[in-house]
Parts: structure tokens; C-alpha cells; sequence
């Protein structure tokens, strides 16, 4: 047996005599009935295999992403029933040629647009096909690109809808039409729903391989991540049957991108809890005890721990039900059974295993060993032994505070957008046949902006109309205008009959705005906005008559809208994340100074990861803007994993603090603490940093923020911050209460 002073083991040990009689009890049961347990979750699991219904994941378009009161969308709606039909479209077919198409394309393409009701069968209910005529506005190569707009019937599907639009698009066969393919935010739903399919077996083999290459280090063990793999499996499988159970039962439209960051959830969160149980082990081990004594101790200690962190996490999740989005809407709930489930399993099935295990769960390694020997133990005791000095402490917190707070800056920055196509590869049809169309017409043609007048009593004034049409092309990134000028001349390209843009009776009156830049990008989000402001205005200034009522439609127009509503929902739910936070660290620590800092520490944390986010992928990777849900996401996402590594840290040093002075309950507790949470970090990052392996955006977006925010936690907050707190807060810490006392 291994003996010593000081030996983190011998320390570890004193808190069983603290232990509460109810955790207590509750090892004695996990741990005496670890066979039960063991082949209760295989039945559980093979029973949900095979009743429940798998998790399925649904594309989204405009439509699906925001609500049906959306602004945008209401004035779509009022304009389709001024004009009988809405002239914004979101799904196209591209033809294009660099050196010219021919006439005889040209024709083609009218042709096939005038027969597309019969040919569809009905999906489609029309179609306008728009050449790039040197005579409309917003047209860059003249002759080189038709864009044609193709406007499904209500009742199809978005599959349906964009699977009518390729069989168009099919019917345009000849060499000469030129056919790029199909583009607009739909059709980009739907391939982005294709490409995360394609992509979750290699980010569910990525995220294995790491965490058993980081736990099986860590640990300098074999079985260790087999263990953790075994677990993550059957809390995988029960995720996914659960959720896909609720989806059923309550009706949730879960979006394909939800679907890797669960994969990666899971594995990364039962790798954290795992880690949290073996490091308490193998100091258990250390210290002599038989296998069943090592785990019950192992478990009293630490399930209170791993329940509450896993409870503060869904908690905090759960806060983004009340977004406004759907989509968001549904990640709350989704992330929040995602943890409760593998919370469950964790807490059970780990202790199960330990005790069936004990020592075999480390092999080869020998545990004495392992805590005895080390640069990484003697280090983290020598970092102790510093952050317990008040002088050192103090300097150690301001040199994080104001790291972090620099970090933080470029969030000021921060720009928000919605690149359905541009996120796609550069290979993806989709973003070949954008790119095509923004060649011949400007980026904005894929996704043109409506703008509606309607006069409020008498009629609307030509010349009124056509002045409204030239401030709208003098406005911020408007490439061009379509109305009233040109509508003879766009019914004579398309072959339609004229009176697309001013009603018969001059009471309505519609424009359509090519912007100049992405149109569901930041840039374009911005010039929407401030486009929209400016109308009333402008509708004064052209000379319409007074009360004339303008309104923007189209999909910029919905995502400005959608982006405003997460804004003011931002404060929302990050208030309800952070008093659900501090809620639980009161309970669990019975004080209130401590979990004040800690959590504006968690709160510092996230904020510098979003500013790190802003400064790579704004500044130096010069995207226009970051997808609007990420920081949303992630910022929910880290101040609740943040809270769970609080929990373990400054939970185990109150454990030691139980009958002994802090400064020694710290030099006990952190040293196996902070070696756990930097292990569990740096497999969650990892796991949570696979999401890159998608070939979207919005993916590589949210797995950089994931990632650097675990690290930056587990790094620095956790093992420096934090603790150089607790020295300076001193016994002042657990006010009101006397657990330091």
C-alpha cells in the first residue's frame, strides 16, 4: 500500500468520513448491485433498439427557420394577394456561359418556364425566366446567364419542390442550354441536410479515435477508453431513441444540423464524467482499498458532483426554449435530453462498471504509480502550492482577467448572417450554379429583396413610383432595381403579360432589389435593415401620398427579423442560463460568494472564446459575418459546461474543506481535480472540435468556439482563475454559510 503524507491519495481519502448518509447509501446500491445494473442497461438498451423510433432530422428553408408572423413573410403574403402571385422565389434553375448563350438557350428557356405547370404535373405551379438582358438593371455580363424562377405548388414538400426544380432543370438537356443546376436557399437546405448526413460516420470515428487516444494517455491504460467507449455507446443509442421519441410525441422538427453536435455532446460529456470517476478511483486504489470500497467511496464523493454538474448543464441548455427562432427552439430542449439521458447513464453505469472492474479498469497501469510520478503531478502540485499564496494569486487572476478581457474585444465587432448557399463547398451544385448566377446578374439575383407599397385610400402616382424606384437603387448595396420601368421589357424577356409590378388599379405597387453582395450574409442582413428604416422615408421623399405603408419581403428581409428576435432573446436567455447556473452552485456549495465569481468567470470565458471566434473567422479569415445561431449556441453551450467544471472543481475542494483550513482542503482536492478536468477537457474539445469535420460554415463556426472555450475553461479558468480566487476570497467564499469556517 501506498503511504505518505504527502500523497494525494492519503488527502483524497478524509472526505468519506463527510460523505451524506444518502449518497452514501446510494454507492452501496449502484456498487453492490453492479451485476443488476450492468445487465439492466443492456436490456434497457436493446429493448430501445428496437422499440423506439430512430432520431430523424429534417432540412429546413426559410419558412421552417422563423415563424409564420415573421414580417418578411407577411408582407410576401400581402403582396401575392395584391399582384394574384409573389414574384420572390427561392428556388432557380442557372444556365450560364462565359463566352454567350444563344439565342436558341435563351428560347429554350421561355419555352420550358411557359410549359412548367404541365410538365411538373402540377408541382410547379409557374415559372419566370430571367436573361441577362443589357436592358435590366443588376446584369453584369450581358447574354451570359438566364436565372429562372420556379414557384412550387403549396402542398408539395421542400424534397418534392426541389426535386421538381432538378426535373426543369432536366428538361433544358441540350449542350447549348448550358445548365449549371439549381440554387436558392432551398435547394441549399436540402444539401446541407445531404452533407451532414454524409459527414456523421467519419465525425462519430473521429470522436471515438480521440477520445480513446486522450483516455488511454491520460490514464496510461487500455481499458480505461474502452470503458468510456462502452458507455458513450449505450448513452448514444439512448439519446437518439429518446429524442426521437419526443420529436414523435411532441411534434419537433428536429434540423439536420442538430444531429453531429449530439454525437459529439454525448462522447464528450460521458468522457467528462467517466474521467471524473476514474481519477477519483485510481486515488481510492492508491490508498489501499479493495475494488468494491474503491468504488462505493469513489461514487459517494463524486455522483453528488456529476449529478448536479449534469442537471446545471441541461438546465442551462434548456434556457434556449425561450428563443424565438424554431430551430433554437427545439436545440434547447434536444441538448437538454441529450445530457439528462447521458447523465443517467453515466451516474449508473459507471459505478456499476468500476466495481466490477476495480483495478482492471486502469490496466496496465498501476495507480500508486501513476499519481506518485509524473512532470504533470509534480507540476500541478507545484502551481498548487503558488495559486495558495495570496500575493502569487492575485497576480495570476489579474494576468487572466485581463487575457480574457482582451480576448473578449473584437466581440464589439461581431456581425451576424444567415449564408444558406455560401457556407456549401465550392464544388456543391448549389454554390456552382450561385456563383454562375452572380456572375452574369449580381451575388443578390438568388435571393432578390420584395418591396410592397400600398397606397391608403386613393391610387399611387406614376411618376411617384418610378422616383420610389430611383432611391431604392441609390440605397447601400443595391446592385439594382426591377418595377415599374421595366415592366414591359422583363414581360417581353420572360414571355408573360405585363402588370408584375403595379396593380390595375394603382393601388400596389412592387420592386424587387438585387443587392450587390451574399444576400443572406451579414453585409446584405445590414443593408436590409437599414433599407427597411429608411423606407418610410423614402416613400415621403418620392412624393407618394401620405400613409403610403412599405414593407420588405423576401429571404434578407426573414433573416433580418429572425437575427433582431435572437438579439433581443440573446439577454433573455442568457440571464435564464446564468440564474439557473447560480441557483444550483448556491444549493450545491450553500453559499453565495463563491458562485458569484465562479460564474463571472464562466461568464468571462464565453465571452472571450466569441471574441476569439469574431477575430478568426471576421477578421482573419474575412467572412463577411458569423452564421447568427453560433454564438447563441455556443454561448449557451459554454457558460453550462463551464458550470459543470465549477462543480467538480471547487465541489471537490469543499468536500476536503469538511474539518480541514482551505489553503490545505486546496492543496489536497485541486491537484487531482485540476488533472481531471484538464483530461475531460481536452477530450471534450476534441470531441466537440470534430464538428469541423463538416464541410459547412456554420460547423467549422461552432466546433472553433466549442472547442477554444473548453480549453480556454479547462486551461485557464478552472485551473488557474478560479482557484486564485478561492485564495483571495478566503472563508469569505462560502458566506453565508460556514463550510470553510
Amino acid at each position: 500500500m501506498v503511504t505518505g503524507q504527502d500523497h494525494p491519495a492519503t488527502a483524497a481519502a478524509e472526505p468519506a468520513r463527510a460523505w451524506s448518509r444518502s449518497s452514501g447509501a446510494a454507492s452501496w446500491v449502484l456498487v453492490s448491485g453492479r451485476w443488476l445494473i450492468l445487465l439492466a442497461w443492456i436490456a434497457v438498451a436493446a429493448l430501445a433498439w428496437w422499440r423506439l423510433p430512430g432520431l430523424t432530422t429534417a432540412g429546413a428553408g426559410i419558412g421552417d427557420i422563423t415563424t409564420a408572423d415573421n414580417p418578411a413573410l407577411l408582407a410576401e403574403g400581402r403582396a401575392a394577394q395584391d399582384f394574384g402571385f409573389p414574384l420572390t422565389s427561392r428556388i432557380m434553375v442557372v444556365q450560364h456561359d462565359p463566352r454567350g448563350l444563344s439565342q436558341d438557350a435563351v428560347q429554350h428557356a421561355v419555352e420550358a418556364a411557359r410549359d412548367a405547370r404541365s410538365a411538373s404535373s402540377g408541382r410547379l405551379l409557374a415559372a419566370i425566366p430571367v436573361p441577362a438582358d443589357e436592358r435590366l438593371p443588376a446584369v453584369r455580363r450581358p447574354g451570359t446567364t438566364v436565372v429562372t424562377f420556379l414557384y412550387p405548388a403549396p402542398d408539395q414538400s421542400l424534397g418534392s419542390a426541389v426535386q421538381a426544380a432538378h426535373d426543369h432543370a432536366a428538361r433544358l438537356a441540350a449542350p447549348a442550354d448550358a445548365v449549371v443546376g439549381v440554387t436558392g436557399s432551398l435547394p441549399a437546405r436540402v444539401a446541407q441536410s445531404r452533407i451532414v448526413e454524409d459527414a456523421l460516420p467519419t465525425l462519430e470515428l473521429a470522436s471515438l479515435a480521440a477520445v480513446v487516444l486522450i483516455v488511454g494517455l491520460a490514464f496510461r491504460s487500455v481499458v480505461a477508453p474502452l470503458l468510456t467507449v462502452a458507455v458513450g455507446g449505450v448513452a448514444f443509442l439512448l439519446v437518439t431513441r429518446v429524442a426521437g421519441l419526443l420529436a414523435d410525441r411532441q411534434g419537433w422538427s428536429i434540423p439536420a444540423d442538430l444531429e453531429p453536435l449530439i454525437v459529439a455532446l454525448v462522447l464528450g460529456v460521458v468522457t467528462d464524467y467517466v474521467v471524473y470517476f476514474l481519477s477519483g478511483l485510481r486515488v481510492e486504489l492508491a490508498a489501499g482499498h479493495g475494488r468494491a470500497t474503491a468504488a462505493r467511496r469513489t461514487t459517494a464523493l463524486f455522483a453528488p458532483i456529476v449529478v448536479v454538474a449534469g442537471l446545471t448543464v441541461a438546465a442551462g441548455v434548456a434556457t434556449l426554449r425561450l428563443a424565438s427562432s424554431p430551430p433554437i427552439r427545439v436545440f434547447g430542449p434536444a441538448m437538454a435530453v441529450t445530457v439528462l439521458v447521458t447523465l443517467v447513464v453515466a451516474v449508473t453505469l459507471v459505478p456499476a462498471l468500476l466495481g466490477i472492474l476495480g483495478r482492471a479498469s486502469l490496466w496496465p497501469s498501476s495507480p500508486g504509480t501513476v499519481l506518485r510520478t509524473g512532470l504533470g503531478a509534480r507540476t500541478r502540485r507545484l502551481g498548487v502550492a503558488i495559486l495558495g499564496r495570496r500575493a502569487s494569486a492575485l497576480i495570476l487572476a489579474l494576468a487572466c482577467v485581463a487575457g480574457l478581457l482582451w480576448c473578449a474585444r473584437p466581440l464589439t465587432g461581431l456581425r451576424t448572417g444567415l449564408p444558406f448557399v455560401a457556407s456549401l463547398p465550392a464544388d456543391d451544385e448549389v454554390r456552382r450554379a450561385a456563383d454562375a448566377a452572380a456572375t452574369g446578374f449580381a451575388p443578390g439575383i438568388t435571393s432578390p429583396t420584395l418591396v410592397e407599397v400600398r397606397a391608403p385610400g386613393g391610387t399611387l402616382p406614376a411618376a411617384g413610383l418610378e422616383h420610389l424606384q430611383s432611391l431604392l437603387a441609390q440605397q447601400p448595396h443595391v446592385a439594382g432595381v426591377l418595377g415599374p420601368r421595366e415592366d414591359r421589357l422583363l414581360a417581353e424577356v420572360a414571355g408573360r403579360a405585363p402588370g408584375a409590378f403595379v396593380t390595375a388599379d394603382a393601388r400596389a405597387a412592387q420592386y424587387v432589389l438585387v443587392l450587390d453582395v451574399d444576400p443572406l450574409d451579414a453585409e446584405a442582413v445590414t443593408a436590409v435593415r437599414e433599407l427597411r428604416n429608411a423606407l418610410p422615408g423614402l416613400a415621403s421623399r418620392a412624393g407618394l401620398p401620405a400613409g403610403a405603408s412599405p414593407v420588405v419581403g423576401g429571404d434578407t428581409a426573414a433573416v433580418v427579423a429572425l437575427i433582431d428576435g435572437a438579439a433581443e432573446d440573446l439577454a433573455l436567455i442568457l440571464l435564464g442560463a446564468l440564474a439557473v447556473n447560480l441557483v444550483l452552485l448556491v444549493v450545491f456549495l450553500r453559499a453565495l460568494v463563491a458562485p458569484l465569481f465562479l460564474l463571472a468567470c464562466t461568464a468571462l470565458s464565453a465571452a472571450a472564446t466569441l471574441g476569439l471566434t469574431t477575430l478568426v473567422f471576421q477578421g482573419q479569415l474575412h467572412h463577411p459575418g458569423i452564421t447568427f445561431f453560433v454564438p447563441l449556441a455556443a454561448g449557451v453551450l459554454l457558460l453550462a459546461l463551464g458550470s459543470d467544471y465549477n462543480l467538480f472543481a471547487i465541489g471537490h475542494v469543499w468536500a476536503h474543506a469538511r474539518g480541514r483550513p482551505l489553503r490545505e482542503a486546496m492543496s489536497a482536492a485541486l491537484p487531482q481535480s485540476s488533472a481531471a478536468i484538464t483530461t475531460a477537457g481536452v477530450a471534450l474539445a476534441a470531441s466537440l472540435g470534430t464538428l469541423a469535420l463538416v464541410p459547412l460554415r456554420q460547423f467549422h463556426e461552432l466546433a472553433f468556439a466549442l472547442a477554444a472555450g473548453i480549453l480556454i475553461d479547462a486551461l485557464v479558468v478552472r485551473t488557474i482563475l478560479a482557484p486564485a480566487l478561492l485564495t483571495l476570497f478566503g472563508r469569505v467564499s462560502a458566506w453565508p454559510g460556514r463550510r470553510l469556517g
